[in-house]
């Protein structure tokens, strides 16, 4: 089996099966090598703290694992997952050979996993990935893979498994070697929701345009009676919604539809499509997206009014994003976290 340069310092393994090995932890010292079956608390390792935050993990000594094997560690109390529905899903990597964290998806720099339920996860945007970027892909599958229908929001799991099994050598930019065997903690986070959910703004200032609908959905936006731009970045709820705010550096989730002021049409719209997600404050979008959706309730739907300096600029985008254009979106927050 392959290694990559770090292996040396690793002993040979034989991968057991997730069988606990009695009493061979206190037996035999700190630096044993236990296998690992019952997972909520184990001769290797304890997991503690609340779901919803990174756990607390205690290792006891080092961790070998064979065929994966998932348990419940905590049974939500949130709503079920039903087939078709897409979730997010915060997840916590150690290392049974280190013992120390590998990957943690409730840090500042990492983002929670979104994928539907029963479904793939979106492959990295990049041709050329990264092999951090490839490593967290492999990762994020397999913690998919763990996720089922019946499920409830805030359901806690605990997984152990072999690094063969899911990375190879493709976990060394994580510090985790080919055959180093990892226990997960995977955390339920939330359903994403198909649509706004909050409570309708009657009153409206001027600048709003009107939104038309075909099929329930937004279709374009109507600029009849709405002044001219004054070259300020606007943002006004339309229906306020009661989830978390959205902070910067959060992955969001939502549909939008996007329209020059006093175009006759869109540019852009994801209503009747898959929704758009994206990390919010990374540059990832334009900056009136990332300065206006800081703050806004998962739940709401908004309208945007974004100046060209913080849109496309004086050189535009493509044949319906002139130059200087001022943008207006309106944007239904589903998700965030």
């Amino acid at each position: 089996m392959l290694r990559h340069l770090r292996a040396p310092r690793r002993p040979a393994q034989v991968l057991l099966p997730l069988v606990l090995v009695s009493g061979l932890a206190t037996a035999c010292g700190d630096d044993v090598t236990v296998a690992s079956g019952a997972l909520e608390r184990t001769e290797a390792f304890e997991v503690s703290g609340e779901v919803g935050s990174s756990p607390e993990v205690t290792w006891k000594a080092r961790m070998e694992a064979g065929d994966a094997e998932t348990e419940v560690l905590t049974e939500g109390d949130g709503a079920e997952l039903a087939e078709g529905d897409s979730v997010l899903v915060n997840y916590y990597i150690g290392n049974g050979f280190t013992r120390e964290p590998a990957l943690d998806t409730y840090g500042d720099d990492q983002v929670p996993v979104y994928f539907p339920v029963g479904g793939e996860v979106p492959q990295p945007a990049s041709a050329q990935p990264t092999n951090a970027q490839v490593a967290r892909y492999l990762l994020d599958t397999f913690v998919a893979e763990q996720v089922e229908v019946g499920d409830t929001v805030g359901t806690r799991k605990v997984t152990t498994v072999s690094s063969a099994d899911i990375l190879g050598v493709a976990g060394s930019d994580l510090d985790i070697g080919n055959e180093d065997a990892l226990m997960m903690v995977i955390d339920v986070d939330s359903v994403v929701r198909t649509k706004p959910d909050g409570s309708p703004i009657k009153a409206r200032p001027a600048w709003v345009p009107g939104i038309t609908f075909a099929d329930r959905l937004p279709d374009a936006l109507d600029f009849d009676g709405v002044p001219a731009p004054d070259g300020t970045l606007k943002s006004q709820v339309l229906y306020a919604g009661d989830g978390p705010d959205v902070a910067a550096n959060d992955l969001i989730v939502v549909n939008y539809l996007g329209q020059v002021y006093d175009a006759a049409k869109p540019f852009d719209a994801s209503y009747g499509k898959d929704p758009f997600s994206t990390v919010l404050g990374q540059g990832a979008v334009i900056q009136g997206w990332d300065q206006a959706l800081e703050g806004v309730a998962v739940g709401s739907r908004v309208m945007l009014q974004i100046p060209p300096k913080l849109g496309y600029g004086k050189d535009g985008s493509g044949e319906n994003i002139p130059g200087g254009s001022t943008l207006y979106f309106v944007i239904d927050v589903l998700a965030a976290g």
